[in-house]
């Protein structure tokens, strides 16, 4: 069974989160142009009990790790762009940051002077229509607030990943149904 994360139920944001942050490439697709290398930390569906009164939650909160040593980096780094002279750049950059932290190099807690938020929002298709999580006036204000409330904590950048169906497109990709038609994935249950 393929399960899509605009069928509707309650838990297509929480499945498209996991999604996205399970792909390497949507990950730096989303992350890396808000300041974040591949050598990251990340907090997914943090609930917080006091949010401007009423409980809320981030969708995901993320920084860069730091070495305990950045030579301990650098030396790894050049040991792998030696072994594999023909490899992308970013290949010998993931084995140095691996052979770091599997030597206990990464510090910890992490520094956070420099954290970012994403609020994630995903549309859905309801008795084969298209339908918005956003589509009143009370929904955009209380979006609005939730990414206020992020800028609030006082990140260094904050974004809003909106995931909207359409149908047209991907019907033409072969997907009936499916806007976001990079995030399906055979279901697990």
């Amino acid at each position: 069974m393929v399960r899509y994360i605009i069928d509707e139920d309650q838990e297509r944001e929480s499945y498209a989160i996991r999604r996205l942050m399970r792909t390497d490439v949507l990950r730096s697709r989303v992350f890396h142009p808000m300041g974040l290398g591949d050598f990251s930390w990340y907090l997914l569906e943090w609930r917080i009990h006091k949010w401007h009164r009423k409980p809320g939650d981030v969708d995901i909160l993320g920084g860069p790790l730091a070495c305990k040593d950045t030579s301990e980096f650098t030396i790894a780094l050049e040991r792998h762009k030696k072994a594999f002279p023909d490899a992308h750049p970013t290949i010998p950059e993931l084995l140095a940051a691996k052979s770091v932290a599997e030597a206990g190099g990464i510090a910890w807690p992490p520094p956070l002077d420099f954290v970012v938020g994403l609020e994630v929002k995903c549309g859905y298709i309801r008795d084969g229509r298209a339908r918005s999580t956003k589509s009143s006036v009370k929904d955009v204000a209380d979006i609005r607030n939730k990414v206020d409330g992020l800028l609030a904590l006082g990140l260094e950048r904050v974004a809003l990943m909106d995931i909207m169906p359409r149908p047209g497109l991907c019907r033409a990709r072969g997907f009936p149904n499916l806007s976001a038609c990079f995030l399906m994935v055979p279901d697990a249950a």
